[in-house]
């Protein structure tokens, strides 16, 4: 039988995964594999049925990279020092694991199974994307849940309209993501 898999890229506080169980899989039939490089948010996740946490960062390589925190509420963390929303510790970034998720992707999960994918990574969707669709592993998902930060990393509209389209071309569901509050 095919897995079902949501994965939950950039978990925060667990509210992604409460959202998922509640709206799109309160029979738990999903397994949920949940990357969060915030060490604040580790408990979050110990009380999820079918659910595992791996405390890094979803990426294009694997290794270690500074990892920004937003030590007001944590949501805005990011690779990326020069985002502009959120409360950034820009002077004190902690070094976080990162994952290679399309290697990740490839070791890990089928082709036939059935893989939800939520990102909400602060600005590193860009680069995961594009390298997805690159490699070919975009193939092993079945839908996309995001939320988009091109104008909080300086990411232009034309580059972010320009993957938007190279998505599209998939054929792949995609919906904007929002757990925040749950």
């Amino acid at each position: 039988m095919n897995r079902r898999i949501f994965l939950d890229c950039g978990g925060h506080d667990g509210s992604s995964v409460r959202k998922f169980r509640r709206t799109r899989d309160p029979e738990a039939a999903y397994e949920i594999v949940t990357f969060e490089p915030n060490p604040r948010y580790a408990l979050s996740y110990r009380n999820f049925e079918k659910h595992h946490l791996i405390a890094a960062a979803v990426w294009i390589e694997d290794g270690t990279k500074s990892f920004y925190l937003d030590p007001d509420d944590g949501d805005g963390s990011s690779l990326f020092r020069n985002k502009q929303s959120g409360a950034l510790d820009r002077d004190h970034p902690i070094q976080a694991t990162t994952v290679d998720l399309s290697a990740w992707i490839r070791r890990t999960l089928s082709e036939r199974d059935e893989v939800i994918l939520k990102l909400d990574v602060e600005g590193a969707e860009y680069e995961v994307l594009d390298k997805m669709l690159l490699d070919g592993t975009a193939r092993y998902v079945g839908e996309l849940l995001i939320e988009w930060h091109w104008s909080k990393v300086g990411v232009p509209a034309t580059v972010h309209r320009e993957l938007l389209d190279r998505w599209k071309v998939t054929g792949i569901p995609t919906s904007a993501w929002d757990a925040l509050g749950w």
